[in-house]
């Protein structure tokens, strides 16, 4: 049977037998006793008994089947409040955060320390410095105001291929600040033609003259040159500046054939 609970007002469920409620003689209870561990017929007290007891779990299952029913929709109702009030307290929770009120030069220096070292940073859309402007209005405005976020120039066709506009974009950001330019070239067709088509070796070369447009800025240049851009490299002017070789004398380190790795530091 169920009752009423007298703290939250939900209903209990008796554990009470159903042959509890029922009147039968000793001599029957006792034979019923003695029929549940055994595989004897019932007599017609018995089976009076037994059909009785039938007949009381039968109301009893339907009840309980009600009840479940009603529960599980009492559960779902509650389970879909549960998930409203949590947005809902997430939410408010999120005004409070303290990043709301945190200066934009700290959160500028907090951009600074996500960016991967040079050696293993590559042009990603969804790694910093570019995604950070996408998370809400205030990180892109700090982000965009922030030349040392995008000083770090890397191109590397062998890994991802960047996209022109979004380099230039780069430069443009990182306004007067001295650049550190990363390139590894890939060798495509490698024929003298591509480099005047649409091709791999075309676009690399677009990127390079875009970035030797800014070449009073460059303060350090690491590039790896394929046998077909080797020879443009002697084309590009350095307008006069103090150029400091790494490792030596010679600007140039072959590390395969036709491959060429130079590391550039300039003083203006």
């Amino acid at each position: 049977m169920s009752s009423i609970c007298s703290e939250c007002g939900e209903t209990k469920i008796s554990r009470r037998e159903p042959s509890d409620a029922i009147t039968a003689t000793p001599e029957t209870l006792a034979q019923y006793q003695r029929l549940s561990t055994s595989n004897d017929p019932p007599g017609t007290a018995e089976r009076a008994f037994l059909q009785a007891v039938a007949s009381k779990t039968t109301v009893r299952l339907t009840c309980l089947g009600e009840e479940i029913l009603r529960l599980k929709d009492r559960l779902g109702q509650l389970q879909a409040e549960r998930v409203q009030l949590t947005e809902y307290h997430s939410h408010n929770v999120a005004i409070l955060s303290p990043l709301r009120r945190m200066p934009h030069e700290v959160l500028a220096e907090i951009f600074l320390r996500t960016l991967q070292p040079e050696v293993a940073r590559n042009f990603n859309m969804k790694r910093s410095p570019w995604v950070l402007g996408r998370v809400n209005r205030c990180w892109r405005a700090v982000s965009l105001s922030t030349p040392s976020l995008w000083s770090t120039v890397c191109a590397d066709y062998e890994r991802e291929p960047p996209i022109l506009e979004m380099i230039q974009a780069q430069v443009e950001r990182a306004s007067s600040r001295m650049l550190k330019i990363h390139f590894r070239g890939c060798e495509a067709g490698g024929s003298e033609s591509d480099l005047d088509s649409d091709s791999d070796s075309g676009g690399q070369l677009e990127l390079f003259k875009t970035l030797s447009k800014h070449s009073e800025r460059w303060e350090e240049l690491w590039i790896q040159l394929t046998p077909t851009l080797a020879p443009r490299l002697d084309a590009l002017g350095r307008g006069g500046l103090d150029v400091q070789v790494r490792g030596g004398s010679d600007s140039r380190r072959e590390i395969g054939p036709g491959f060429f790795e130079t590391t550039w530091v300039w003083k203006h």
